[in-house]
């Protein structure tokens, strides 16, 4: 068995735009990671979705999610460095930029940590991805 990883701040960023199918899942799998003395914190920006996921957003109430609603499509690139420079003044030691139709294992963000915190030389890590669908459609779980 693994044993909890001390002391490191670890921010999840998911950018989000029209996801209200899949942000749910994506969320909750975010918050069942184990392996922590310290809470995940999961950062989600919104990037002005004309479906419903801002209502879907709205239903999750934990202190360790935030919630980010742009009034305007920043693009992918633009909100994720929105996202680094939170985490940067909050000093998190980590962050993990996951895209809002996948869902982690509860282990995972504890493997990469261990993982990437055994070389000092390293700065990037990213965990393996399995997909069932061949053509690239949004998965049922």
């Amino acid at each position: 068995m693994q044993q909890q990883i001390s002391n490191i701040r670890v921010l999840v960023h998911v950018v989000c735009f029209n996801n209200e199918a899949t942000i749910a899942r994506c969320i909750t799998s975010v918050m069942e990671q184990t392996g922590f003395s310290l809470p995940i914190k999961l950062l989600v920006t919104d990037n002005a979705s004309t479906d419903n996921t801002a209502d879907v957003l709205r239903t999750f109430s934990d202190a360790n999610i935030s919630l980010v609603f742009n009034q305007i499509n920043l693009g992918f690139c633009q909100a994720h460095n929105l996202g680094f420079l939170r985490a940067v003044k909050d000093n998190d030691d980590f962050v993990f930029i996951l895209n809002p139709d996948a869902l982690l294992k509860p282990n995972t963000l504890a493997t990469l940590v261990e993982g990437i915190s055994k070389d000092p030389l390293a700065g990037f890590a990213t965990p393996k991805i399995f997909r069932t669908s061949p053509d690239l459609s949004p998965l049922s779980i």
